[in-house]
């Protein structure tokens, strides 16, 4: 060990250490009062692990094929809050930084891997991560740890090296297992750099020790967790049709080619991007003196690291910023690669504490909420009180009948609710607790850059996921919007609007139908909650008519499917007349065979369906 190795490890110990404490102070106070995740597969995961806590679930039976609750289990066993669930990404710091380590030394920087560690957790991809209970903030984190001992096998070839790599690659693969999109041109390349340097048995030695833990942890999934592997034939693929209005529609489009690359410079590095294109600068002597031997060398393996799913998920249809974030390291350490690249040293210092002085601005940019992130929550939304508010104010007895859980489910369906002034993580939470009622969010209508009816009209669908999947893609930087529903239509037909105040008062006179019922004090600011004073008619049925309008000429079986949620929406509203009508507009009998295309796909429907044949409708 060389003299100079022992003072650095200890600074760069001590540097982490330092830094992993201002992030976990602030961590803290972001989300300490958090009451909600934003979506669904938070639930998921925060669900089963408290359920397993608690007796209620089978470990083998997770609906996602995924180790991850078993990560989050112990956090719970204080309580099982949403802010307890979340410090499993700050666990994961500390893994983080020595991945971060070893790849340093891997890749001979200079730079103090504390430094790199700042730089990574200021992008905004992470920093929003950190704050939810997606997987690849954790995923990030063991897939840096294995591609840190990836690059010591490419160097030594020896067993330790592939085995660490192994377990850490098998242990990150069964967190999430689309995992090896990552991997595929990093050992390509590799593979095919030893085989121009007529190394054939390294080559053979490189796919072995990629392939091996891929069969390994499949292997453990078709044994253990079997029945989640469906998740990614149906679901998580493209099997469900409106799966593809995630992100950009139409797939071969230049838009949804780039939509990966932009990420990049948006939400990768923000700030950072100029220095990529520093190391792309200084790549360029390397690659016009370019041989295939040098895809073996480690420089190569993180360029590979960084565009392997950014290129190959450019065939995927559904696009989501958080499928490429375990890309964030090697998009950072090519920074780095870049600052290091300036020969002239005053040059190269100050060019890194600018990058030092760019990331801490990033980071406060959108923990201050200066700048929106995908996936950042910091708030309370107070949903339990907003929820009292609306449930002690709706005084109709239609719901007494519905058990629980299906009573909230009941209520929930039963409304028309619009929300507006609100950041958009916090809008689609309020969707997701919405559900499988529909909720609108305002601030999509007015948003200029797009929107489009041709998908929502050109096959009938479930309301809830139209008009949540608007407010979704606006959390994720894609303002390209479903249009269902015009904005007058939503407004009038709103019997309830939840409204965000910052503090003028400006946008309760936005809407001289409603009437203010509620104020809910919050963190720098004031949420309203108004009820219509006007009839109003359920948001599915004004869709299924419209849609009906659109195609007079419509076949049987698809008319079903609409009559059926016309029908349904009379059922849970209590409507014995509407109910009677409905079924003579379209042919439905109490044993009426269901439609074969079902459209209530999300888990939650079917015991709602099912209430419908015990409600009294005479």
């Amino acid at each position: 060990m060389k003299e100079s190795e022992s003072p650095g490890q200890v600074r760069a110990v001590l540097g982490c250490t330092v830094l992993l404490a201002l992030f976990a102070v602030d961590f803290y106070f972001d989300v300490r009062e958090r009451d909600l995740f934003s979506w669904m597969d938070p639930y998921q995961y925060f669900d089963f692990a408290r359920g397993v806590m608690e007796g209620n679930e089978v470990f083998d039976r997770f609906e996602i094929p995924s180790i991850y609750p078993f990560f989050v289990m112990p956090l719970l066993s204080g309580g099982a809050t949403v802010p307890a669930a979340l410090w499993i990404n700050v666990l994961a710091v500390p893994i983080l930084f020595y991945a971060l380590h070893r790849l340093a030394r891997e890749l001979e920087f200079e730079t103090p891997s504390s430094v790199i560690g700042l730089l990574v957790l200021s992008s905004p991809m992470l920093v929003g991560l950190s704050r939810s209970l997606y997987v690849e903030f954790v995923l990030s984190a063991l897939f840096a740890l294995a591609f840190a001992f990836w690059l010591q096998f490419l160097k030594r070839m020896d067993i330790r090296s592939a085995v660490v790599f192994g377990v850490a690659f098998v242990i990150a693969f069964m967190t999430k297992l689309t995992l090896p999109v990552f991997m595929i041109l990093p050992v390509a390349g590799a593979a095919i750099g030893h085989l121009a340097m007529k190394a054939p048995r390294s080559a053979a030695n490189l796919l072995a020790a990629a392939g091996i833990p891929i069969v390994i942890a499949t292997a453990i999934h078709v044994v253990i967790f079997a029945p989640s592997l469906g998740y990614y034939f149906t679901v998580a693929s493209t099997s469900l049709p409106f799966m593809f209005l995630m992100g950009p529609v139409d797939w071969f489009s230049w838009t949804s080619a780039t939509y990966y690359f932009r990420e990049i410079g948006e939400t990768f590095l923000f700030l950072l991007t100029p220095f990529l294109g520093l190391a792309a600068w200084f790549a360029g002597p390397a690659v016009r003196r370019f041989d295939l031997g040098q895809l073996a060398s480690p420089r190569a393996a993180i360029w590979l690291w960084l565009l392997s799913p950014v290129l190959i998920l450019i065939l995927h249809p559904l696009k989501e910023p958080r499928h490429v974030a375990a890309s964030i390291v090697p998009a950072v350490l090519l920074v780095v690669a870049g600052i290091e690249g300036i020969s002239n040293p005053r040059v190269k210092r100050a060019a890194l504490a600018c990058a030092v002085v760019l990331a801490g601005m990033q980071y406060l940019a959108v923990t201050q909420g200066i700048i929106e992130a995908p996936y950042f929550l910091d708030r309370s939304l107070h949903y339990k009180e907003l929820r009292g508010q609306m449930l002690t104010t709706d005084t109709r007895r239609l719901y007494d009948p519905s058990p629980e859980p299906v009573h909230a489910q009941h209520w929930n369906f039963n409304q028309n609710v619009a929300i507006a002034g609100f950041a958009s993580n916090e809008a689609l939470s309020l969707v997701w607790q919405g559900f499988p009622g529909v909720v609108f969010d305002l601030d999509t209508f007015d948003d200029p850059v797009g929107h489009f009816d041709d998908v929502p009209y050109e096959r009938f669908e479930d309301l809830f996921f139209l008009a949540g999947i608007n407010s979704y893609n606006r959390r994720c930087g894609w303002h390209g919007y479903q249009s269902t529903l015009s904005r007058e239509a939503v407004v009038a037909n709103a019997e309830i609007l939840i409204l965000n105040d910052e503090g003028t008062g400006e946008i309760l006179r936005q809407f001289p139908n409603h009437k203010h019922f509620a104020s809910i004090a919050r963190e720098q600011g004031t949420i309203h909650l108004l009820r219509s004073t006007t009839p109003t008619e359920p948001y599915r049925a004004l869709y299924a008519r419209e849609f009906l309008r659109r195609h007079p000429k419509l076949d049987d079986e698809e008319t079903k499917v609409v009559g059926i949620e016309i029908l349904l929406t009379a059922l849970l509203d209590g409507d014995p007349a509407l109910v009677e009508a409905t079924r003579r507009e379209f042919g439905l009998h109490q044993d009426t065979t269901p439609p074969l295309r079902n459209i209530y796909w999300i888990a939650g429907y079917p015991r709602l369906i099912e209430l419908t044949t015990m409600l009294p409708v005479d």
